[in-house]
């Protein structure tokens, strides 16, 4: 009788000491000194890695579910464009494993982007501000530090202003929603997406389409299915298209 108390006793004790350790730990994560010693050392590799100024205005750490949140995270854009920034966007939460990092292995089941916004610039003097930043990113992603896995992304209420001189094109396309259910590191994916409202200017020359919808399917033999729905351009219907190829 005695044993079994003691047994009981301890368990109870093993519990809240579980329970205490958990408590202590998550508010260590999410206490200021943390957030911001993790902020600074994301940002200044992010910056040595992509050759661009990086500014991120909160992180937060979360035990149960398991996830980290970036909030107002930026990408200044060089100083020979005009916007401030070539990327921003509001909030970035991912849901991982925490076990796997025991085995070298970044496993997120989820990262939900939210509000991002990308602004491309071009012209015939200063060239381009997107195309050796999205090169310096692809880079960073393919770095063998870690095995990477991610299971899903999704990217709720984008928008990309473009102002390209070169081309004489400017526009914007808003309210962007993309679901990719396939680990983005396969070749194969399958993703669905949709677009608000798009409004091009093309040499002088003005276009707009609202509400379109569509599949991705790139599969494992560089085979790609592009289906669109809801084709509409400057409000005269055009139904649907599907396309099939290589790439």
């Amino acid at each position: 009788m005695k044993r079994r108390r003691r047994i009981k006793k301890g368990i109870i004790i093993l519990a809240l000491l579980i329970l205490f350790s958990v408590i202590g730990t998550n508010i260590i994560l999410k206490s200021s000194y943390v957030s911001n010693l993790a902020k600074a050392y994301i940002a200044a590799w992010l910056e040595k890695n992509l050759g661009q100024p990086v500014a991120i205005e909160g992180l937060a750490f979360h035990i149960f579910p398991t996830y980290f949140e970036i909030k107002n995270f930026s990408i200044s854009n060089k100083p020979q464009f005009k916007n401030k920034d070539v990327f921003h966007v509001e909030r970035v939460r991912i849901y991982f494993r925490a076990s796997a990092l025991l085995y070298r292995t970044f496993f997120a089941n989820r990262i939900q982007i939210k509000n991002p916004s990308i602004w491309l610039e071009e012209d015939a003097v200063s060239g381009d501000n997107y195309s050796a930043l999205l090169q310096k990113t692809i880079e960073l992603i393919r770095k063998p530090l870690i095995k990477k896995v991610i299971k899903r992304w999704t990217v709720e209420n984008g928008a990309i202003d473009i102002d390209s001189k070169k081309r004489a094109i400017t526009g914007r396309i808003s309210g962007i929603s993309i679901d990719d259910k396939i680990d983005i590191f396969l070749r194969s994916h399958k993703a669905v997406f949709s677009m608000d409202k798009i409004m091009l200017n093309m040499n002088s020359a003005s276009y707009h389409s609202e509400g379109l919808e569509g599949n991705v399917n790139l599969l494992q033999m560089r085979e790609a299915e592009i289906s669109l729905r809801n084709l509409n351009l400057n409000d005269k219907m055009a139904g649907a298209l599907s396309l099939k190829g290589l790439y």
